[in-house]
This record gives structure tokens, C-alpha cells and sequence, in this order.
């Protein structure tokens, strides 16, 4: 059966989403901070993982873990899931792969690719911005700026700091662009 599995929910989340899992006739299974310790394995029950017991930070962020989920639900329980209770931007699909980490490690993992994704999405729109600034006006440090961060429009693996750094740069080079614009 479809598993929703919750770390962090709100108090005032739990019925919603408990109404939803039931509209989908998934089964939602709510942890606490104790789960953040254990590996995804055991706290789903797959066979062959035990206990770790080894004490992790507590995590403030919400993260949803889908098991056994069809595909053909998935993008309507998620709409569903917005409209009807909230936006969780930390969720996962147990995999091969996750099944093995801790429950802390997996949703800190989560929270960085998310943080790489939506720095990603702001220098994919804030790079024609200051393409057509470039093509107003000739502008040798934006110029650079643009330069560097084209070869981050390509998806590929992003050091988060790297990526920002990239970032803040166009950013701050378009904002001094724009000021002397804003001067004249």
C-alpha cells in the first residue's frame, strides 16, 4: 500500500493531510524527532536494518518520504497537497539508494539540493535580465559576471557555495548596473 511518511508536521497540518491520505486511500505515518537517527530502512520496515541509535540535531524543517507511490498519483495527491494543506518543499521518494541513510542525513540532503534548485531558478531568470543590460550598454564587469554564470544554466551537479557565489555576483553587478541607470 501507498506510504506517506511525515518528520516535523504541524499540529494543525495533521488532520488535513491525514483527510487527504485518506481521499487517496494512502497510508500516513507520522515521526517524531527520534526517527531523525534511525535509516530510512528501519523506520519503514524494510527487512534486514535495525536501530542505529547514534543521537542527531533535531531538524526544524517538515519532510514528507513516499513509498510504493504510483506515478499516476503522484502529480494530483501533490496539487492536492498544496491547494488543501501546504507547500512542503522537502520531500523524497524512498530509493535504492536513500533506504540506507539516516533520516537526518536524508532530509539535510534534501534541504541543500532544494537550496541549489532555488538559487538555480533566480540566476535562470535573473541571467536575461542582465543579458539585456549588457546588450544596452557595454558593461566589462558584468560582461564577467555573465560569463561565469552561463556555465551554470546547464543542470548538472552545484556546490551550493559556488552556486551563490556565482549568483551574488551577477546580482550585485546587475543591481550596480541598474543604479547607474537609475542615476541618469
Amino acid at each position: 500500500m501507498t506510504k506517506v511518511y511525515v518528520y516535523g508536521l504541524k499540529e494543525n497540518q495533521k488532520e488535513l493531510l491525514a483527510a487527504l491520505c485518506s481521499r487517496f486511500d494512502f497510508d500516513l505515518i507520522l515521526w517524531d524527532k527520534e526517527a531523525l537517527k534511525e535509516q530510512v530502512g528501519f523506520l519503514i520496515d524494510a527487512p534486514g536494518f535495525q536501530s542505529s541509535g547514534e543521537e542527531v540535531p533535531e531538524v526544524e524543517e517538515t519532510f514528507l518520504l513516499f513509498s510504493d507511490f504510483p506515478r499516476e498519483k503522484l502529480n494530483d495527491f501533490l496539487k492536492n497537497l498544496r491547494e488543501q494543506v501546504a507547500y512542503f518543499p522537502l520531500k523524497a521518494h524512498v530509493t535504492e539508494n536513500n533506504i540506507k541513510w539516516r533520516l537526518y542525513d536524508l532530509i539535510a540532503h534534501n534541504k541543500e539540493e532544494h537550496q541549489v534548485m532555488e538559487l538555480y531558478n533566480r540566476l535562470t531568470r535573473l541571467f536575461p535580465i542582465a543579458q539585456a543590460l549588457l546588450e544596452q550598454k557595454e558593461n566589462p564587469p558584468l560582461r564577467d559576471a555573465l560569463h561565469r554564470a552561463k556555465d551554470y544554466l546547464h543542470p548538472r551537479e552545484f556546490e551550493f557555495e559556488e552556486l551563490k557565489n556565482i549568483y551574488n555576483t551577477l546580482a550585485s553587478t546587475t543591481n550596480e548596473v541598474l543604479r547607474e541607470y537609475e542615476k541618469k
